[in-house]
């Protein structure tokens, strides 16, 4: 080993790849004012993504009244959620080859594009392509939000940034319902796509103004060479065909056992293969690396992320069909009924985040949620048609609380074992993102299978139970077909009729809740094989300074060394070496303290 070896810099700390792209890790570091309103801009926009999301199902009978489209409503909903769960992958891959800053800011500027599209829709056709081309947007801008911020700060501080994360999240959600029937009953609906662009312009300047990384260092004409286009037209046919097949059957349009459910299904799942052995066995340059995969605690907390978002999407949604069903309150107050969802996951995932900043470790917190959540999914089996406001309240607690502290126990064990690749915590943060939200859109279109053929399986055996002939006739007479599609006609029913219309609806949202406890619990079992690996203290992580050395020596080596091989190596080994605590020394030192 030559002297100028000897005193090449090894770094005895957490190292952390970078993106592959030319640039360094430690050059997107923000601190100060500009770290606050990058961060603020990035929850703005994750805030109306999530908004997005629930704020229309307030304002579908509405819409669809109007422009004499009723049986399209679900569009809405489907259109909107599809392109987030199809390109989820995509956009990690796209940041690495155009820059993290304007992936983002193309992201913002499709959102606003769709909700301009949608708020000044004159048809129904034209308010589903908005809300495609705002899914698009909003794909971009939901796993962009979670790759910034891990490139605006270190690992060590970003136990925090998730947690606000979690925090914004489980408020967009909620007060979507809220915000919509505001703006349905007072305004417009359109203002609830209006609502979207003077906050995602000015968080979007903001970004730009505060977020300047340096550009990723790809000749523009190899930037095209390096996207996997055959790996995206096989993720997008897979999981276009098999949720648009799952959601003829959610819709009633065509039974299980029908061709053209059967067909897309089967199509969608041979596509999604394909896509995984083009992306292991072919691909140059694939969306999901086999290198991620094939980390183990990587893909069970992946998995664990999917099933507690399909946890976590199948209660919200059924606990509002229950505020709105049988306990008859109108969207605006069954918005604000869920906050009983809302105020424990704040709690969860506020205090989650604080807790695994604080101690530093993460799966014994992200176990313990898991199985708080399974208990609090039991709890949510007990409620009943007459439940109390206390009791509500009290079934959700552990619940929501358990979802917010398992939100950020997935999130963060993902980073410390995110594989040392190049772009190896920008791919994991895409797998993660990917993983949630087919997760929500699958457990949307599950729950609903599920609610409807419990409703219609349930409902003759109740309706047979009868002995009253007038309650007989009444039920006879009512068409319960249109339920299915506006739930408005129950006002119609007289209270004996209703009461016994409601316990059909809330066994049925029963075994939503069942199906919801099976999630959970293959949440916690996933949860177990995640990483025992601590998030590194702040001196555990290396510095700009430590890297800047690192890479001046390197590059004298490279410069003075008769062997190019020779340089080559060594500043490869100096570059990838990690240790879970210690300081910078020499090559030299190194070998002292080996011996």
């Amino acid at each position: 080993m030559s002297d100028l070896e000897e005193n090449v810099p090894v770094i005895k700390k957490f190292v952390e790849n970078d993106a592959g792209d030319g640039t360094r890790r430690e050059d997107q570091y923000l601190t100060g004012r500009k770290l606050v309103i990058a961060l603020l801009s990035v929850l703005s926009c994750m805030f109306l993504v999530g908004l997005d999301q629930t704020i229309v199902t307030t304002i579908l009978t509405q819409v669809g009244n109007k422009f004499d489209a009723f049986s399209k409503i679900g569009w809405l909903v489907s259109g909107f959620m599809v392109p987030i769960a199809v390109f989820a992958a995509n956009w990690g891959q796209a940041s690495i080859i155009f820059g993290r800053k304007y992936t983002m800011l193309v992201g913002i500027v499709l959102f606003e594009a769709g909700s301009l599209l949608c708020a000044l829709a004159t048809g129904m056709n034209m308010l589903i392509g908005g809300r495609v081309l705002a899914g698009f947007g909003a794909g971009c801008i939901q796993t962009l939000v979670f790759i910034v911020s891990s490139e605006m700060t270190p690992i060590n501080l970003r136990p925090f940034v998730f947690a606000s994360f979690g925090l914004v999240m489980a408020v967009s959600l909620v007060s979507g319902p809220i915000i919509g029937g505001a703006f349905a009953s007072s305004v417009s609906w359109r203002w609830c796509f209006y609502v979207n662009l003077p906050i995602g312009g000015l968080a979007g300047l903001m970004f730009s103004l505060t977020f300047n990384p340096p550009p990723p260092k790809i000749e523009l004409r190899s930037k095209f060479k390096l996207i996997d286009y055959t790996g995206t037209l096989l993720i997008a046919a897979g999981v276009v065909l098999f949720l648009v097949g799952v959601t003829f059957t959610s819709t009633g349009q065509y039974p299980w056992d029908s061709a053209a459910v059967i067909s897309m299904v089967v199509l969608g799942s041979l596509f999604f293969i394909s896509f995984f052995v083009w992306s292991f066995k072919f691909s140059h340059h694939p969306l999901i690396p086999f290198d991620l995969v094939k980390v183990l605690p990587l893909t069970a907390a992946g998995f664990c992320m999917f099933f507690m978002f399909m946890t976590f999407m199948g209660s919200l949604l059924y606990q509002s069909v229950y505020y709105q069903n049988i306990k008859g309150r109108d969207a605006l107050h069954s918005g604000l009924s869920t906050l009983t969802i809302v105020i424990p996951m704040i709690m969860g995932s506020v205090g989650g985040g604080i807790a695994i900043g604080r101690t530093r470790h993460i799966k014994p917190f992200l176990v313990s949620a898991s199985a708080i959540v399974l208990v609090g999914s039991g709890l949510l089996t007990l409620v009943e048609v007459d439940s109390s406001l206390g009791q509500l309240i009290g079934y959700n607690i552990p619940f929501s609380m358990g979802c917010g502290l398992l939100l950020q126990g997935c999130l963060s064990s993902s980073q410390v074992v995110a594989p040392k690749i190049d772009g190896g915590i920008i791919m994991a943060s895409s797998f993660m993102l990917f993983m949630r939200s087919i997760g929500a859109a699958l457990a949307s279109i599950l729950c609903d299978i599920i609610y409807h053929s419990s409703f219609n399986t349930k409902l003759q055996p109740a309706l047979n139970a009868l002995t009253d002939k007038s309650l007989i006739d009444e039920l006879s007479a009512f068409d319960f077909a249109s339920l299915s599609s506006n739930t408005g006609s129950l006002a119609t029913l007289s209270p004996k009729a209703l009461l016994v219309v409601r316990k059909v609806m809330m066994n049925s949202i029963r075994n939503v809740y069942y199906f919801v406890c099976g999630t959970a619990a293959l949440a916690l079992i996933f949860g177990v094989f995640t990483s025992n690996r601590r998030v590194p203290s702040k001196d555990e992580v290396v510095t700009k300074k430590e890297r800047d050395a690192q890479d001046r020596a390197a590059l004298e080596l490279a410069n003075k060394s008769d062997n190019a091989l020779e340089a080559s190596d060594l500043s490869s080994r100096i570059s990838t070496t990690e240790r879970d605590s210690g300081s910078v020394t020499t090559t030299k030192e190194l070998n002292t303290e080996k011996a």
